[in-house]
């Protein structure tokens, strides 16, 4: 409040602390002018577009149970409010119905058998149908119901079959996103109504939300210098928890309050819940944001939290099991834990404090592994693993 009027705000603004009034308000009003009888056409038929992939609201539609139009906007505006320059720095993917690589692998399993013959064939005429129909989502459902895969051989090994499902599952998420274009384009264009709908709201109220209060802060750091003198270095310290969770533009904040270097910073994250995040941010994103500011920062103190106050050495050393990466688990660089010897051992029963383990995904045979020591070196990439055990 201290510098409202620098920034261009109401000193007396009020804070929001639940804006799920007032977003629904912002959707409302966007789509009464949309469907209002002097809306533009095109503006009409993107809706409609859109409304063939999710409904406005309620259960969900077909390709997604519970996901609604309404709920992904939410999420765009969300992940728009942690960027400075809000819906217009958001990148979505684009998709691109190209089926070629698909149809090579499928080729090269003709004459390997007469059952992965029959199967390649069968693929192969259903790319040539895709390519000569309109690529609508019901012509690229027909394609993926036909494209099966066969099974591995001599003539056929296992390398070229795991290669076959790869190439189908870029395809086909590519085909997805392609034939999602148009309504893409209707749900990207209603999030910018809305966001600019939301904020006349607030306006009118003299309201801001809590990454509203974020956002200005660091705009206000970044472009007014006078007020970053004030704030640059003025802190001995700043220590930031959960660091994992930061965004690009917290990382930039921090930065502006630390001082030039960050030595005034220490930071307590957790390296796997990052490691899973950087996964996720692969497609469609830039690097993470933490290991940006890692790269630019200089060379400090790390410190490896390794001590488990929580977890027994049964756990422990199952879990490193399953994800240790040095010793065949699936994450590289898996940070293992040691249980604290202060831990007291409370359970009295003779029993193993692994009760269960759950596969889903897939073949078949995988799943009917999954009770065995095996089936953690054999099930697919594609299966999901949930352990649940006695701390």
């Amino acid at each position: 409040r201290a510098h409202a009027l620098e920034l261009g705000i109401d000193p007396e603004f009020t804070v929001l602390t639940d804006t799920d009034e007032l977003m629904d308000q912002a959707v409302e009003h966007v789509l009464a002018r949309a469907t209002a009888p002097d809306a533009a056409p095109e503006l009409a038929a993107s809706l409609k577009a859109l409304y063939a992939w999710y409904p406005m609201a309620g259960e969900g539609g077909p390709f997604g149970a519970g996901t609604t139009i309404k709920g992904l906007v939410r999420d765009l505006l969300e992940l728009s409010s942690q960027l400075p320059g809000g819906m217009d720095d958001v990148r979505v993917a684009r998709g691109q119905a190209d089926t070629s690589a698909l149809a090579d692998a499928y080729r090269s399993a003709l004459g390997a058998s007469k059952a992965a013959t029959e199967k390649a064939q069968t693929a192969l005429d259903a790319i040539d149908a895709f390519e000569a129909s309109g690529k609508t989502m019901a012509d690229a459902a027909r394609l993926m119901m036909s494209c099966t895969m066969p099974r591995a051989s001599k003539a056929f090994p296992k390398e070229q079959v795991e290669l076959l499902k790869a190439e189908a599952a870029d395809a086909f998420i590519n085909i997805v996103l392609a034939c999602g274009g148009p309504a893409l384009e209707a749900l990207v264009g209603l999030a910018r109504a809305v966001e600019a709908e939301y904020r006349a709201l607030k306006a009118g109220q003299s309201a801001l939300d809590n990454n509203d209060l974020l956002r200005m802060a660091y705009e206000a750091l970044r472009d007014y210098p006078a007020i970053r003198a004030a704030y640059e270095g003025r802190f001995k310290m700043v220590m930031i928890d959960e660091f994992q969770d930061t965004d690009q533009m917290q990382v930039d904040l921090i930065r502006y309050l630390t001082g030039a270097g960050e030595r005034a910073l220490c930071t307590v994250g957790d390296a796997e819940v990052e490691v899973f995040r950087r996964q996720e941010r692969k497609v469609g994103s830039s690097a993470a944001p933490e290991a940006t500011a890692a790269a630019d920062a200089p060379a400090g103190e790390l410190v490896k939290l390794v001590r488990n106050f929580r977890s027994h050495d049964e756990v422990l050393r199952y879990v490193a099991r399953v994800f240790d990466g040095d010793t065949g688990g699936l994450m590289q660089g898996f940070l293992d834990l040691e249980p604290s010897d202060d831990r007291e051992d409370k359970l009295k029963a003779k029993a193993s404090r692994r009760q269960a383990l759950l596969v889903a995904g897939g073949s078949t045979q995988e799943r009917t592994r999954s009770g065995s020591k095996r089936s953690l070196k054999r099930a697919s990439p594609r299966a999901a693993w949930c352990c649940c055990w006695a701390a």
